[in-house]
């Protein structure tokens, strides 16, 4: 990598002082090629999740009351992050909003025929044994493939 010469210091004064530029391992992609819709984006929780999931690939729409925080939200993280105004109070989306929000998530989330195997279980635990997982627990993330929500069904 091309160094840098600095300003010296008093005490480093007539020495040439260098910075090597140095660039962190890239993050892994966890969200590449999905959509995410996430509503309540503007402010609080919602807010610090847009840029974890636009860092991590995701196409993110910030859907929010709060038009300003919003709009300002999806300008400052860029193309990946647009902003959609929702209100809960509205009247039910057009056909047109239909289709239009069909369109951005067709074929991203289609978890039809999907079976849990060990290598999903392998990556939630990597995911808890991470920096990233600080405050959430093994307890207050299930991963189990649906077993505990269908076990009643078929009587286990």
């Amino acid at each position: 990598m091309p160094a840098a010469e600095v300003m010296p210091e008093k005490s480093l004064e007539g020495k040439r002082v260098h910075v090597w530029e140095t660039a962190a391992p890239p993050l892994p992609k966890w969200l590449e090629g999905k959509v995410a819709i996430v509503t309540g984006g503007a402010r609080g929780i919602g807010e610090a999740t847009v840029p974890v999931f636009a860092r991590h690939g995701a196409k993110v729409v910030v859907a929010d009351v709060e038009d300003v925080d919003g709009e300002s939200l999806a300008t400052r993280l860029g193309p990946s992050v647009e902003d959609e105004h929702v209100d809960p109070a509205d009247a039910p989306p057009t056909a047109e909003e239909v289709e239009k929000i069909e369109e951005m998530v067709r074929g991203l989330a289609n978890l039809k025929g999907v079976t849990l195997m060990a290598r999903d279980v392998a990556e939630a635990i990597l995911y808890l044994a991470s920096d990233e997982s600080r405050y959430v627990s093994g307890h207050n993330l299930v991963v189990d493939g649906g077993v505990t929500t269908s076990r009643n069904l078929i009587g286990l």
